[in-house]
């Protein structure tokens, strides 16, 4: 097995990359990663320089792991700016260090995506091998992986890796036949006052309406990036994502994206893009005019 670095994505063979991830994880499609390396979205311009490490073994792609040169920690959502700065106290470098993530996407999953033939702990010790190599040979400070799956973080812990825990709230169908039947499983109170707020959107004149996305007009996404950018500046933010990221997600993979928008008195208030996994819908990216009473 040989370890061979990428610095764009169209050096990787999409049908090759994609065999390996199959459909349970959309986040590692080679077109999720394209798209947001052709928008600029992640790019060196952004401090999110692409270094992918591909695994090969007799001219075949065995596994392969997403890999970026940061320059800050933006776009994280994992925050070691405190790290950074005891950097900075002792006089060492913090920045650039690498990172294996999905860009801009908390959604726990593979960060090695190795083939089912594989020998799986041998391609991570490769790897990891690899990176150790190179960041020393490079002065690269540090590798972080972001929110690997369980299998994976417990295997990379064996390996010597310190782990970093974390809390997120994820929402289970535990066999509910329909939304009534979900609200048995709260209090007499609870499900009152959810029944209220959902009542509520009603009273307003607010309906809802849900797209595939590639049914979605041109018009309606920039609608939608209206709303998903009215998110972050509300936090004195800019976005991360712009819209030539949007359409080409919708180009490529619109069949994994699922547009809900909110509709009053004919126009939209408000919508929110879900990704659409084989077992999993990913709400991302949301926002609205104004807050509902």
């Amino acid at each position: 097995m040989d370890v061979k670095p990428i610095t764009s994505m169209t050096q990787a063979d999409a049908g090759a990359w994609n065999r390996l991830v199959k459909d349970d994880y959309p986040f590692l499609c080679h077109e999720f990663l394209l798209a947001l390396e052709q928008s600029g979205c992640a790019s060196s311009q952004t401090g999110w320089t692409p270094q992918h490490l591909l695994v090969m073994q007799n001219q075949k792609l065995l596994a392969f792991m997403p890999l970026y040169l940061k320059a800050h920690s933006r776009g994280e959502y994992v925050f070691d700016q405190p790290w950074a700065h005891a950097y900075q106290q002792c006089g060492c470098r913090y920045y650039p260090k690498w990172l294996t993530a999905i860009p801009f996407t908390p959604c726990q999953g593979p960060r090695m995506v190795i083939d089912e033939s594989a020998d799986a702990p041998a391609v991570m010790r490769l790897l990891t091998g690899f990176i150790k190599a190179r960041a020393e040979q490079d002065a690269i400070s540090s590798w972080h992986c972001l929110f690997p799956d369980a299998v994976q973080a417990e295997r990379l812990r064996d390996l010597g890796l310190s782990l970093r825990e974390s809390v997120q709230f994820h929402w289970f169908n535990k066999g509910y036949r329909d939304f009534d039947d979900f609200l048995q499983t709260f209090s007499a109170g609870k499900r009152k006052m959810i029944k209220r707020e959902r009542r509520r959107v009603g009273e307003q004149g607010i309906a809802l309406q849900r797209l595939n996305g590639q049914e979605v007009s041109p018009a309606q996404w920039q609608a939608f990036f209206q709303f998903y950018t009215m998110t972050y500046l509300k936090n004195g933010m800019s976005p991360y994502l712009n819209p030539a990221f949007f359409e080409q997600l919708a180009a490529t993979m619109g069949e994994w994206l699922l547009l809900v928008l909110a509709v009053k008195d004919g126009q939209y208030v408000g919508a929110a893009l879900s990704v659409v996994g084989s077992d999993t819908l990913y709400g991302r990216y949301w926002g609205c005019y104004e807050e509902g009473s």
